[in-house]
């Protein structure tokens, strides 16, 4: 009993010792701010954007008189969420796009809309949507 009492101080005494030393971590190299240095001089000009001359008073009576209606589809629009780097709504949007392509069939030479699946292409060099397929 005596060397199990022995022992055990001994075992003791040992773990009391200095730790180990951890292994030296790498220098984190210094983060700095990137700079930017504006390339002109000049100032923004206002006034040398001319005014948009075109007249649309057929569509703006239109949404005037359909207010409420425009009003509805723009809230809806933006409670659907969308969230591209999550894919997080990104179909239902599509739907909505393609509903909204569709509705707006009945008033013209609107071309027919493309499947929801065929909304998520590439752009050609006009920024016009390539269905994708």
């Amino acid at each position: 009993m005596k060397r199990l009492g022995i022992l055990g101080t001994a075992i003791m005494l040992a773990s009391c010792g200095p730790a180990p030393e951890a292994p030296a971590t790498p220098a984190t190299p210094e983060i700095t701010r990137p700079t930017f240095e504006l390339a002109t001089s000049e100032a923004y000009d206002l006034g040398a954007i001319q005014a948009y001359p075109g007249q649309h008073s057929a569509v703006y009576d239109y949404i005037d008189a359909n207010l409420p209606d425009h009003l509805a589809a723009l809230q809806r629009w933006l409670r659907q969420p969308s969230i591209s780097a999550q894919d997080v709504g990104i179909d239902e949007m599509a739907e909505l796009l393609r509903a909204y392509l569709e509705e707006l069939q009945r008033f013209g030479d609107t071309p027919p809309p493309p499947d929801a699946e065929d909304l998520a292409g590439e752009l050609d060099e006009h920024g016009t949507p390539v269905a994708s397929g």
